[in-house]
């Protein structure tokens, strides 16, 4: 049996549809738990005009995604966690397709499905999905897929985690830091099918807002911790990817050169080059 876990904070648009997408399931043995994060729209109001013995609804103020899901872990009465964002939307056989891998395989802790990248209207932009179900090194496949996993695509054992939280001082890659931690205690068990959607288009993205950089995952990585070879590639490889992103989407020179600073001698010579080839052909792109 699962708990669902959604935190809620301003989805009122969305949270209907991603709920009927869970109630609706092929597979029925499940709560559903959700966290309001002190929403200040409709949000909660369309919730309460559910009637289903399955869910439950958790207040508390203000405190960010990664507090509203421990909240949920913690309140979780089943021993599966299943989580799910509140714009996004699950295939009716999401949790079926888990329940019937898990139960074949108890060395199980953590399963997730593919997913896509989708509009509000259902057109899809991209498919993430491995070629081969079955255990994977989280670190490793990531340098193939990048975004191997997704929060909405992802659940996990937690009496094999009991000490394994989301890091509530991160507003950015607080899911990115959690997989981390789960993926150095075991491996991951990904399914070659596609069962679940991110939304691209939906309200209230926190994924483009800005964030203090002491708030961010990339910023907070303690090199010193890492031994394990395939790690290390995965963590250059990340922090790399971030200093693109951020001069991608315009944030100041100054927030990349901060990224590069705090991780310059973790990321060595050839991180320096890959570095410097990303701001000469970010300029070479504002020249045009």
């Amino acid at each position: 049996m699962f708990s669902v876990i959604i935190p809620l904070y301003n989805k009122g648009e969305s949270i209907l549809k991603t709920i009927d997408t869970v109630l609706n399931q092929n597979f029925k043995n499940f709560e559903l738990i959700i966290v309001d994060d002190g929403s200040t729209d409709d949000g909660l109001a369309r919730v309460r005009t559910i009637n289903d013995g399955r869910l439950k609804v958790i207040h508390q103020n203000n405190k960010g995604v990664s507090s509203a899901r421990n909240a949920g872990i913690r309140a979780a009465k089943f021993d599966w966690i299943a989580l799910l964002d509140a714009d996004d939307l699950w295939d009716l056989n999401h949790l079926e397709s888990f329940a019937v891998t898990v139960e074949n395989d108890p060395e199980i802790k953590v399963i997730s499905s593919g997913y896509r990248v989708a509009k509000k209207e259902g057109t899809s932009l991209s498919e993430t999905v491995v070629s081969k179900e079955g255990f994977y090194d989280f670190f490793e496949i990531s340098l193939i897929h990048r975004f191997v996993v997704h929060t909405s695509s992802i659940a996990f054992n937690k009496t094999a985690f009991s000490n394994i939280l989301f890091n509530e001082q991160l507003s950015k890659g607080e899911d990115l830091n959690f997989w981390e931690q789960l993926a150095k205690k075991t491996p991951f068990y990904l399914l070659d099918n596609i069962s679940s959607s991110y939304i691209d288009d939906a309200e209230n993205k926190a994924v483009y807002k800005s964030h203090p950089l002491s708030k961010t995952h990339v910023f907070t990585i303690d090199s010193r911790e890492i031994t394990d070879e395939k790690q290390r590639k995965y963590y250059i490889n990340l922090i790399l990817h971030s200093v693109f992103l951020v001069l991608e989407k315009q944030q100041t020179l100054s927030d990349a050169l901060k990224i590069y600073w705090k991780h310059a001698r973790f990321i060595g010579v050839k991180g320096f080059y890959v570095f410097a080839r990303i701001l000469l052909n970010k300029r070479s792109d504002d020249k045009r």
